[in-house]
Formats: C-alpha cells, sequence, structure tokens
C-alpha cells in the first residue's frame, strides 16, 4: 500500500466513493435520504410561485375559489416544508449510523489484514491511520452530510435563481455575480484548511501521545516516580499551542476575505431589492411578482451559503477520507472471503541466506543467515542485546518479509503461503506478553481462538503453566476480570472491580496462552520466564519443553543454563551466525558461547557462596 502522489481531497471519485459507501451499508435509508433532500431543494422555489400565484390573484380579485385553490397549495407545501427535513434528518441517522459502522469495520479488517508489521512502524502510515480512524467516524456525517447539503443547495439556488431569470435577467445576474465570490472565497478557505490538517496531523498525534502518558496506568508509575508529569504537560501544550497558532492564521485570513465578501454580497442583494421594490410601485411588477424577488433574494443568499459551507465542511473531509481508501483499496468488497481450506506446513525449518534490513538505506540487521531446525528439534538462539535475535524472530514468525533470502517449511517459501495461514502455525510465547483486560479464561483462551469456549482446554494450558493454583482462588476462578479500567460487571451487589495480578503471575498467564496453541509447526520460546525467579522459572521451562515434545522449538535465553539441553545452539553476532552445535561442543570450542556460560556460572556460584 504505497501512498499515491496525488493531493489529498482533489479527487472528486471520493465524493461518489461515499455516496456508494451509504448505498452499500443502508440502501434504503440512503435513498430515502437522497429523495427527501432532493424534496427539500424544490420545495423553496415551488413556494415561491404558490406565493405569487396567490398575491397576484388576490390583487387583480380572481374569483374565491381560485384563491382558496393556491392558498391549500401554499398550505400543503408548508406542511411538507416542515415536515421534510425531520424525515430527512431521521434517514440521515440511520444512514450516518450505518456507513460509519461499515467504513469502521473495513478500516479495521484493511488494517489486520496488513501481515508486515514494518508498515505500522512507519510515521507517515500512522498519520494515515489517524486520518482514517477520523474518516470513519465523521465521513459519514460530514462527508455525506456535506454531498447532500450542497446538492439541496444547488437545488434551491438553481430554481429561485431560474425564476428570477423568468421575470428580470439583469436581477439574475447580479445576484449571481454576488454568489461566486463566495463559492471561490469557501473553495480557497477550504484548501488552506485541509492543508493545515495535513501540516497539523503529526503534530496532533504527539499531543495525543503525551496525553496518554499522562493518563496511562502503564506509563503512571515512572510518570510519578520521576517526576514526568509536567513535563509531559508542557511538551503536549506546546504541540496544542503550535496547531492553535496555525489554525489562528488560516482563521485570520478567512475573516478578512469573508467580511469584504459579505459587505459586496449585501450592497448587490440591498441595490436588488430597492430595484424590485421601485418597479413594483410604478406598476412595471406585480405583487406576486415583488414576492418571489424578496422571497428569491434571501433564499438564495442561504442556499448560497448552505452550498459553500457544505463544500468547506466536505473538502475538509476529503483529506481523512482519502487516506481511509488508501488502506482499505485492496479490499473492495465487503463480501466475506469464501470458506477455502488452510494451508498448513510442516516439516524442517531451513533459513537461507538471510538478510534484513528496516529501510532501504538503514543498516543491515541480518546479514546472511542460514539456519536449519529439524522437524521436532530444537534450536536455541543465543547472543548479547543488539545481535538480531529479535528481528529473526519476527520473520520466523511472517511479521516481516526478508530484504533477501528465504525461509522454508518442509521445502516451501512461507511467502508462497497466506500470512494468515502460516501464522496459525506458529507458536509463541514472548517475554513482552500482552495483559488484557478480560477475564482469566479469555487471557488463556485467546492464544487458540478455536478453544475459547473449551475451559477444559483452559485448564490445562493453566496447569501446566503453573497458573492454576493462584487462579483457583481468585474471587470467581476462570471467570475472575483482571482489569484495572473495567469492571468485572453488574452482580446483585452491585459492580466489583477487576482483580491485578503480580507480574509472575501475569506471566505464566501469557505462557498458559502461548500452551493453547498445540497444532503449532513451530513453537518460539522467547525469554518466557525471564520475570520468575530461578527455581520457579527451571521448573517452568522444563514443563514447557515436555508439553511442546513433538513440535519444532525455537529457543531464546539470556539465561543459557535454560538453553543448554536444546538439540542445536546458534550463536547469533551483529547479525551473523558465527557458532552452531550442541552445548558441549561449543564449550569445547571456546568462543562467545563459552565465556557468556562462564561467565554466568560464576555469577551463580558467587551467589551461592
Amino acid at each position: 500500500m504505497q501512498a499515491s502522489a496525488r493531493k489529498p481531497g482533489g479527487d472528486p471519485r471520493l465524493l461518489l466513493a461515499i455516496v456508494r459507501i451509504a448505498l452499500l451499508a443502508a440502501p434504503l435509508p440512503a435513498i430515502g435520504y437522497l429523495f427527501l433532500t432532493v424534496l427539500g431543494g424544490a420545495i423553496p422555489t415551488a413556494i415561491a410561485w404558490s406565493t405569487k400565484g396567490l398575491m397576484d390573484g388576490i390583487a387583480s380579485g380572481a374569483a374565491m375559489a381560485g384563491i382558496v385553490r393556491q392558498a391549500s397549495i401554499l398550505a400543503l407545501l408548508g406542511v411538507a416544508s416542515a415536515l421534510t427535513p425531520r424525515l430527512a434528518r431521521h434517514y440521515q441517522s440511520l444512514t450516518q449510523r450505518a456507513a460509519r459502522l461499515w467504513m469502521r469495520d473495513r478500516l479495521f479488517r484493511a488494517l489486520n489484514d496488513i501481515r508486515d508489521i514494518s508498515w505500522f512502524e512507519n510515521p507517515a502510515s500512522m498519520d494515515r491511520v489517524q486520518l482514517a480512524l477520523k474518516a470513519s467516524t465523521t465521513s459519514p456525517e460530514v462527508l455525506l452530510g456535506a454531498c447532500l447539503s450542497a446538492l439541496q443547495g444547488i437545488l434551491v439556488a438553481g430554481g429561485l435563481l431560474s425564476s428570477l431569470w423568468i421575470i428580470s435577467p439583469v436581477v439574475f445576474l447580479l445576484l449571481a455575480a454576488a454568489s461566486l465570490p463566495m463559492l471561490v472565497s469557501q473553495l480557497m478557505l477550504s484548501r488552506e484548511q485541509t492543508r493545515l490538517e495535513r501540516d497539523t496531523v503529526e503534530a496532533s498525534r504527539r499531543e495525543v501521545f503525551y496525553r496518554m502518558l499522562i493518563t496511562s496506568l502503564d506509563a503512571i508509575k515512572e510518570t510519578r516516580i520521576f517526576g514526568l508529569g509536567d513535563f509531559f504537560r508542557e511538551r503536549m501544550n506546546r504541540e496544542t499551542f503550535s496547531i492553535h497558532v496555525q489554525e489562528q492564521r488560516v482563521e485570520a485570513r478567512q475573516l478578512r476575505r469573508q467580511a469584504l465578501l459579505s459587505m459586496l454580497s449585501a450592497a448587490i442583494v440591498g441595490t436588488c431589492v430597492v430595484w424590485s421594490a421601485a418597479r413594483a410601485a410604478d406598476g412595471r411588477l406585480s405583487i406576486g411578482d415583488l414576492s418571489v424577488f424578496i422571497t428569491a433574494t434571501a433564499g438564495v443568499q442561504g442556499a448560497v451559503l448552505q452550498v459553500a459551507t457544505a463544500i468547506g465542511d466536505g473538502y475538509k473531509s476529503l483529506l481523512a477520507f482519502d487516506s481511509f481508501r488508501m488502506i482499505t483499496v485492496a479490499m473492495p468488497s465487503h463480501t466475506p472471503a469464501p470458506a477455502r481450506e488452510i494451508q498448513r506446513l510442516a516439516g524442517a525449518i531451513e533459513v537461507k541466506d538471510l538478510w534484513f534490513r528496516y529501510a532501504d538505506d538503514g543498516d543491515w540487521i541480518l546479514r546472511g543467515v542460514d539456519l536449519t531446525i529439524p522437524a521436532g528439534g530444537s534450536l536455541a538462539l543465543v547472543g548479547v542485546n543488539g545481535a538480531g535475535k529479535s528481528t529473526l524472530v519476527k520473520l520466523l514468525c511472517g511479521l516481516y518479509q526478508p530484504t533477501r533470502g528465504s525461509i522454508l517449511v518442509g521445502g516451501r517459501d512461507i511467502r508462497t503461503v497466506p500470512a494468515g495461514d502460516y501464522q496459525l502455525g506458529v507458536g509463541a510465547i514472548f517475554q513482552d506478553y500482552m495483559c488484557y483486560d478480560l477475564t482469566v479464561a479469555e487471557n488463556i483462551g485467546l492464544g487458540d481462538l478455536a478453544g475459547l469456549e473449551d475451559r477444559q482446554a483452559v485448564r490445562m494450558a493453566a496447569c501446566q503453566a503453573g497458573a492454576d493454583g493462584f487462579l483457583d482462588a481468585l474471587p470467581d476462578g476462570y471467570d475472575t476480570m483482571l482489569s484495572r479500567i473495567f469492571f468485572a460487571g453488574d452482580a446483585a451487589g452491585g459492580r466489583s472491580r477487576g482483580v491485578h495480578l503480580s507480574g509472575g503471575q501475569w506471566q505464566r498467564l501469557a505462557v498458559a496462552r502461548g500452551l493453547m496453541k498445540r497444532r503449532s509447526h513451530l513453537m518460539i520460546l522467547d525469554e518466557p520466564s525471564s520475570g520468575l525467579d530461578a527455581e520457579a522459572e527451571a521448573e517452568l521451562h522444563n514443563q514447557m519443553l515436555r508439553d511442546s515434545a513433538g513440535m519444532t522449538r525455537l529457543l531464546i535465553s539470556h539465561r543459557l543454563g535454560t538453553v543448554k539441553d536444546a538439540d542445536t545452539i546458534a550463536v547469533l553476532e551483529d547479525g551473523r551466525i558465527t557458532a552452531l552445535g550442541d552445548h558441549r561442543t561449543l564449550m569445547a570450542a571456546g568462543g562467545t558461547y563459552h565465556r557468556l556460560f562462564t561467565v554466568q556460572a560464576a555469577g551463580y556460584a558467587d551467589a551461592a557462596i
């Protein structure tokens, strides 16, 4: 999904796209909304001519039946004028809600479909996501509303101006001339505001970031201990002020321009009113014609303002909607994909001449890595921080695409398999695990959605992770809510707060979640027990090795005593494999592994004295 070179907000086809979305999301309400919009645009002109007929009939002494007929038509138009906006708002709300849900679902389906997480690590992508999120919330209301509001304004203005043309082409030309500068001015303002929003989106994202740091439970410990609250508040205010300054400049230009145009427009309208009143006074215009003039003069100004405002609101919203379209363009249809058989892989894992860097001009993180993990075997990956271990793990998980080289499973390049299918066969237990604000059972069951409701499987995974003891002691057992921001639910005695777990308890839940995935062709154990004490770590490590028997395993740990029993140990240094063998072979060869293991063993020996 590459960024388009065109300027956001400049493609009129986007207007058709939002209308299409409305018709897809809520066809009947959208059609009703469109019909009532058109009807509302035709009514003012009909009222103007009905009023003219009634006035001229009274002035000319027409028969009572004709006057009553004209009055009845005018009354019916009045009723329609009162009901149409209310019905239109009802259908507008139905359409907008459905379109908002449709767009939000499409956006997050598209984001979920992006498997290469490097896309999310690009600041430009995050700016685009923020605009797309805004579009999914506001575009159905702002952009769709602006489209139909502009259409209605055009119908009103067109009908009334046509009426003036029939009566006096001179007045028509004067009012048309007064309307054009206002439209041009609004377009200029919209372009400026669109450019402003595009230029300030990064500052807005930083403002949200600092705001979250002040209020986030994850950050609040450090912000309090290190006294960072005011520091982040000042940075947040700095970003807010920078946005405010730019907004103020645009508003100042708008005020000067609109003031001049308003005076010009008022002068032209006033001239038209005086001219038509004088013509009516000397008998060259009828009373009905005068009523059309007054109605049309006021109505055209209001309609032009409505069109100008709609154009402005819509043009600004196009920037966000353009980002939405750019992200979701890979999903042209919201129809679910037909069911198909998942492609499962099996066999040895081969890493062949693997190179990787995060940017085309960046440093190489991996430099020609070659590895083989036999099916059902275990390989331990060791190395100092920054050696490239985490990057290699992410590549094996299918989260990045290799810059060069390949990863094969059973002889098949994983890039030839849909990313979602491949990742269903990868199990992982990471040291940087997630703590979900969900129940215990859900926190574990998320490791295998197919078994989310299988309480027996959830309990088995918890038991294997050594978590069953403290989980059974929780107030509601496996139904206990683990959250500091949500209540556990409405009970007879009121809502109860969620339960807090210790870091070690959360880590065991994360291990249980990883163990739920029993059909994996690859199990990655990335420092899964780093937060536990040495005895608990050894016990848990041995338990995981037993429970993952038969799977192909990749072990990563800085505590080398936990990986020394792996079939093969690979030493990764500066993006290259520098040593390969079992524990005995690598200790005999000396080198980095021997040095790291010896240092750690000496540290444990000193601690035991």
